[in-house]
């Protein structure tokens, strides 16, 4: 989370005719962490315990690939997420809304009734992009088993921006920042590892982003995505992403139009503590030279604009 990736998927998912879901496996993700079942539209309920939860992730995320909504559970096919960010699916999310006030009929029910709007605007599209931040990149490598025209691109940014915004934005789900950074980087560190091993046999289906560099320079970093994909980077493209790159401001928190897009990403130098600097630093700096990003000190950060640096 705060990792870049809601505008980095904006940018993805720009091209006609394409099926978007936006964190489908939050839901699940929520009912394992406070010990819910899980109930699915096939009827079936499930306590997944957190042992099986990259597993379980995996197999949701294939059946939304394949548009086998009845292996998929109802919180995620009910989430607001997808009216904020999948306008295109209105037609659906309001059935289910509109259903609801019928005091009879069963939140599975109503699901049925509407799945039809979404099976057909699963089926029927010309690519299907799924942004997710649950996922590791060792149970994608079975995605790409499983799913042989599927592409991954893997978003990286630096750790100390995102233990900042987690922090800022009250979503560090209670740890402290030593907690928080050595969590963080130990995944990072383990997804790196991940995608190392995958990527000689996958190598034209996995792409590694860093989203500094996407922020710095997105015309040129947006073209080598769309190339990756076998999608033309058309001059209609181009505007889209200056648009979302540089403006104009929306106020709110999972919006990407909110100007200027490498300022927002070195927000967090001008606002960082020298302790969580110091701590982040201190859990997550043996991955600085893997990845680009120079090690800060806090008495330089008033005179600091960036923290990855452009390889020579």
């Amino acid at each position: 989370m705060r990792g870049g990736s809601t505008l980095t998927a904006d940018l993805v998912r720009h091209t006609e005719g394409d099926f978007y879901m936006f964190e489908p496996l939050h839901g699940v993700w929520q009912a394992i962490r406070q010990n819910r079942s899980t109930q699915f539209l096939n009827g079936t309920v499930r306590n997944i315990v957190k042992e099986e939860q990259q597993s379980v992730y995996a197999e949701l995320l294939y059946h939304w690939f394949t548009c086998k909504f009845d292996n998929i559970d109802i919180t995620s096919l009910t989430n607001r997420f997808i009216l904020h960010h999948t306008p295109e699916l209105r037609d659906y999310y309001y059935c289910v809304a509109s259903n609801r006030k019928h005091q009879n009929k069963t939140k599975l029910r109503i699901v049925k009734t509407c799945a039809l709007l979404l099976r057909i605007k699963c089926r029927s599209a010309a690519s299907r992009t799924i942004k997710t931040v649950r996922l590791s990149i060792f149970m994608a490598g079975k995605l790409l088993k499983w799913l042989p025209n599927l592409k991954i691109i893997y978003l990286l940014r630096d750790p100390r921006g995102i233990v900042n915004s987690q922090f800022e934005h009250f979503i560090n789900e209670g740890k402290n920042v030593s907690t928080l950074a050595r969590e963080l980087c130990n995944t990072i560190s383990y997804d790196l590892s991940s995608f190392e091993d995958l990527e000689p046999c996958h190598k034209r289906r996995m792409m590694k982003v860093i989203y500094e560099q996407l922020c710095q320079y997105p015309n040129i970093e947006v073209a080598k995505i769309y190339a990756f994909l076998n999608v033309e980077y058309t001059a209609e493209r181009k505007w889209f992403v200056e648009r979302i790159m540089k403006g104009p401001i929306w106020r709110c928190a999972y919006c990407t139009d909110r100007g200027n897009a490498l300022k927002n990403a070195y927000r967090w130098i001008s606002l960082i503590s020298e302790d969580t600097l110091n701590i982040t630093e201190l859990w997550c700096s043996f991955l600085f030279s893997k990845l680009g990003y120079q090690h800060l000190e806090y008495n330089i950060l008033n005179t600091t604009r960036v923290s990855w640096i452009t390889p020579t």
